[in-house]
């Protein structure tokens, strides 16, 4: 995929298998929203393609494709409805608490309960950006997806709280994509693997280690 002047992306080839976590780790500017946006066809390229299945993304019904998708961009929305109104959408029955969102406030540390209203427009509690990203995290957690993705879901987490949700988010029994640029959490993707997409380019797919290894692993963990 070209930007104005260079390529977005150039020699991307990754495959990810069903299960899999996969974090996407990179500096500010490298292209990981850029990969997220392209798997999600919200961008089109100019060369490869991006298959599910082996099936190339434009043959398949868009709507149904990302109805299988929860994803939390740094972007999400935020609406004055309801706490519960807020995760579930238009599956809330406000006459019914629901067990399934009260599970999902406490995982995330949530401090309101789901009947709270949220906004000024209708005189309801206003939120913090962390207590917003909270409720983001959610309102993905309450789908029930085949692919998650996380593009810099917890910059405005407290640190605990950020490594608790990561950790909740590899035990997730499907399949996992986590963009960050912090090192640090990525500690946990154990099993899978990790790529680097550095300035546009996938270099390679690291099997874990607990420490960096790499020149462009070390380059990252001195700019973050």
């Amino acid at each position: 995929m070209r930007g104005r002047n260079r390529p977005a992306l150039n020699g991307v080839n990754l495959e990810i298998a069903p299960g899999e976590k996969v974090a996407i780790l990179g500096e500010n500017g490298s292209g990981k929203t850029t990969l997220i946006k392209m798997i999600l066809r919200m961008y089109a390229f100019s060369e490869g393609a991006v298959s599910v299945s082996g099936v190339p993304l434009d043959r398949l019904d868009i709507e149904s494709y990302r109805n299988q998708i929860a994803t939390v961009f740094q972007d999400y929305g935020k609406y004055e409805f309801t706490v519960g109104e807020n995760i579930a959408l238009n599956n809330y029955d406000a006459e019914t608490p629901s067990p399934a969102v009260d599970e999902l406030l406490k995982k995330v540390g949530f401090p309101y309960d789901q009947h709270t209203r949220l906004g000024k427009q209708f005189g309801g509690d206003e939120l913090s950006i962390g207590q917003w990203q909270r409720l983001a995290i959610a309102r993905a957690l309450y789908r029930k997806a085949n692919l998650f993705i996380f593009d810099e879901f917890s910059s405005s987490l407290d640190p605990e709280t950020e490594h608790r949700l990561f950790n909740d988010i590899l035990a997730l029994n499907t399949t996992v994509i986590a963009v960050t640029h912090r090192l640090g959490n990525i500690k946990g993707v154990r099993q899978d693997y990790r790529d680097v997409c550095w300035r546009g380019h996938r270099k390679w797919g690291l099997h874990c280690a607990d420490k960096p290894s790499g020149k462009i692993l070390r380059h990252v963990a001195c700019a973050v």
